[in-house]
């Protein structure tokens, strides 16, 4: 059955730039569709991370996942806050939807959603604070 058989990669990468004076950490990472390719469980301040999910060549299957990060902070510091990705680029339609949110003082600029009929989508992120 051909189609199935030829279906390409689908792959998504977020590199996330740590401008903040403190290490990021990933506090969860769902993927309902697709599968971890290489995401950082920490990044250290002042530095880069990745968050990229792809869907295997051959499936049928499009990718979605929510991954949430926040800044490590001591207990006698107030936390900056998090920050939420979501994408979703489904196999059945060309309707792609991505957001990012955020908590606290924390900002992230330069966020994209992945355009409509797109499968292989690159974005960068800075991460800052809004003061």
């Amino acid at each position: 059955m051909k189609g199935f058989i030829d279906m390409p990669k689908w792959k998504y990468k977020l590199l996330i730039k740590n401008t903040l004076d403190r290490p990021l950490k990933l506090d969860s990472l769902r993927i309902p569709y697709g599968k971890k390719e290489d995401v950082s469980a920490n990044i250290p301040a002042k530095s880069e991370g990745i968050c990229a999910v792809y869907s295997p060549a051959g499936k049928p299957v499009g990718l979605e996942f929510y991954a949430t990060f926040s800044d490590v902070h001591k207990p006698d510091e107030d936390p900056y806050g998090s920050f939420t990705v979501y994408v979703d680029m489904p196999y059945w339609k060309h309707a792609n939807k991505g957001t990012c949110t955020t908590t606290g003082i924390m900002k992230v600029d330069g966020f994209q959603k992945v355009p409509d009929g797109n499968h292989d989508f690159e974005n960068s992120v800075i991460v800052t604070t809004t003061i």
